[in-house]
């Protein structure tokens, strides 16, 4: 059954509230949650789907504003699935053009165990940006890791695109050769110093 909605507010700017919703498949056998998402849009004549997430998993709301500051109401929320020792997170963002409800991501947004928030991080984009941190695999068998920083922007309101990817530091002589290699590749711009240090 529905939920109480989590919002209601006028999401499309006709002028009637809509309604923001979610709800959880009752079945207490499964696994693990298996949630979805709706978007209900509301006229006088009461409320039709504007959009259905079929997400099955874990749903959380991230926010229901104008995210990317394009003068356009958007619902933002993370789909987590789990297997047995890992939980990926991925970001959804529909905007609302006008008509419907559109996919406002370009590329498939999502990292390993993550933590997401949406925050002014990136001179670049416009608006909030997504931000994930995390990206580490909870297998011992993956090998090597170490943790990341996601940045995702809308620039100029357009589809959020990934503007910047971050590494943590690591001790681990894979992840050094590979800054190296990236450092030597960029190498121009500091006279090849952060390659060489690296390297040696």
């Amino acid at each position: 059954s529905l939920d109480a909605p989590l919002v209601t507010q006028d999401l499309t700017g006709d002028g009637n509230d809509d309604l923001v919703l979610l709800y959880q498949n009752p079945d207490e056998t499964l696994v693990q949650p298996a949630m979805d998402l709706l978007i209900l849009n509301g006229s006088a004549d009461g409320f039709t789907v504007g959009y259905q997430a079929r997400a099955e998993s874990e749903v959380t709301l991230l926010g229901e504003m104008d995210v990317n500051g394009d003068g356009k109401n958007d619902v933002a929320w993370v789909e987590t699935t789990c297997g047995t020792d890992t939980c990926f997170d991925t970001v959804q963002i529909y905007s609302w053009n006008g008509s419907i409800w559109e996919n406002w991501t370009e590329g498939k947004v999502t990292m390993a165990n993550a933590e997401t928030r949406l925050e002014d991080q990136n001179e670049a984009g416009q608006g909030l940006e997504i931000v994930l941190s995390g990206g580490e695999y909870g297998d011992a068998a993956a090998g090597p890791q170490r943790s990341r920083t996601e940045i995702w922007g809308s620039v100029d309101g357009a589809p959020y695109s990934l503007l910047e990817k971050s590494y943590a530091p690591s001790a681990c002589l894979y992840h050094t050769v590979l800054d190296a290699n990236a450092a030597f590749l960029a190498g121009a711009t500091d006279n090849f110093a952060q390659a060489e240090a690296l390297y040696t």
